[in-house]
């Protein structure tokens, strides 16, 4: 597991402890200033819980969550569309 996913599994059960529900609590992290402003790709997969190259799957299908290509080898993920992306996942799972 990243760094990046440690803090935010961390903040995940702060914010959880504060809201109703757990894609509330995802709304909540995106302006959470504790956490880094974008993730890499490691830490997208460690946060959902799938392989690197899963990720970089959902990117190249434009299927997984919006992301910011700096060059072929760079690419982050902003915290608020990330958190965003899984909490409108998590609320579609719950209904």
């Amino acid at each position: 597991m990243t760094i990046q996913a440690s803090k935010f599994n961390e903040r995940l059960a702060f914010w959880t402890a504060r809201t109703s529900d757990t894609a509330s609590a995802l709304r909540a992290m995106a302006h959470d200033v504790e956490l880094a402003p974008y993730f890499d790709q490691a830490d997208v997969a460690a946060i959902v819980g799938v392989e690197a190259n899963t990720v970089k799957c959902w990117r190249a299908r434009k299927q997984g969550p919006a992301h910011v290509s700096i060059s072929y080898a760079c690419v982050r993920y902003p915290r608020a569309e990330f958190c965003f992306w899984l909490a409108e996942r998590h609320a579609r799972e719950a209904a």
